[in-house]
C-alpha cells in the first residue's frame, strides 16, 4: 500500500497491522519506549510536559505514552505530532482528542522540508519510532538531528527508535539504516550528551541522548 494514499480508516488499520506482522519486534519496542519515557519523567518537577513525536502514524504510541504518564499523576501534558501523511494526521487527531485533557497540536509536514520545525515551541521530550531512516540517508539524518536539538529544552531528551541493521537490498552507496555507533557520533557532534543505547529488539534499537 502506498503510504500517501489512505482512503479510509480500515486501510490505515491494515497498514498498521502489516507493519507489526512484518516486524513483530515493534510490539516489544513500543513497550520499551514507554518504560524509557516513564523513567525519564520520574520526579518531574515542571508545570507542564511538552512532548514532540515525529511520525506519529496512527497515534498508537502517543496514546500509550500519554496513558502511562497520566497513570503516574503527570496530568498537564501538551502533545505535538508531525507527520507527512494527511490521512494519518486526521486519524491521530480523532484518536487523541479528549484523551486525558491533553493539549494537542498536529502538523502535516515533510521532515525533509527546511522549515518544518520553525514556529514550534520547545519540548521536554522529542521521540520518534521507525521514521528517521525514511528521510534518505546520512546527511538527512544529521540535519534532522540538528533541527530536533534546536527544539529540545535544556536537560530535555531525544529518543529515537529505528532500524540499526542494514537490509539485504539496501544500496551501500545510499545507506538509510545506520548502526548505533553512527547515531551516537552524529548526536555527540551536534552537542547531545549522555547517549544511551537502551534496548535492541530484532533490527530495531532505542537510543536516547540529552541536550545540555
Amino acid at each position: 500500500m502506498n503510504y500517501s494514499n489512505f482512503e479510509n480508516k480500515n486501510q490505515i488499520l491494515d497498514w498498521l497491522a502489516n507493519l507489526d506482522q512484518k516486524w513483530p519486534e515493534r510490539v516489544r519496542i513500543r513497550s520499551a519506549i514507554v518504560d524509557v519515557v516513564d523513567k525519564y519523567f520520574q520526579g518531574f518537577k515542571g508545570e507542564e510536559i511538552h512532548l514532540l513525536e515525529l511520525g506519529p502514524g496512527t497515534g498508537q504510541l502517543a496514546q500509550l505514552v500519554i496513558d502511562h504518564l497520566k497513570s503516574n499523576n503527570l496530568s498537564n501534558i501538551s502533545y505535538t505530532g508531525v507527520d507527512i501523511n494527511p490521512g494519518l494526521i486526521s486519524y491521530t487527531e480523532q484518536k487523541l482528542t479528549g484523551l486525558h485533557s491533553t493539549k494537542l497540536s498536529l502538523h502535516q509536514s515533510n521532515l525533509n522540508d527546511e522549515s518544518w520545525y520553525k514556529n514550534l515551541p520547545l519540548f521536554n521530550l522529542a521521540y520518534t519510532f521507525q521514521t528517521l531512516h525514511d528521510l534518505g540517508g546520512y546527511k538527512a539524518l544529521e540535519l534532522a538531528y540538528k533541527k530536533i536539538y534546536s527544539l529540545i529544552k535544556p536537560d530535555g531528551m531525544l529518543l529515537n527508535a529505528d532500524f540499526t541493521v542494514p537490509f539485504k537490498n539496501d544500496d551501500p552507496k545510499k545507506m538509510r539504516r545506520f548502526p548505533v555507533d553512527v547515531h551516537q557520533r552524529i548526536l555527540e557532534s551536534i552537542g547531545f550528551v549522555n547517549f544511551s543505547h537502551e534496548v535492541t529488539e530484532g533490527k530495531l534499537a532505542i537510543m536516547t541522548a540529552v541536550r545540555l
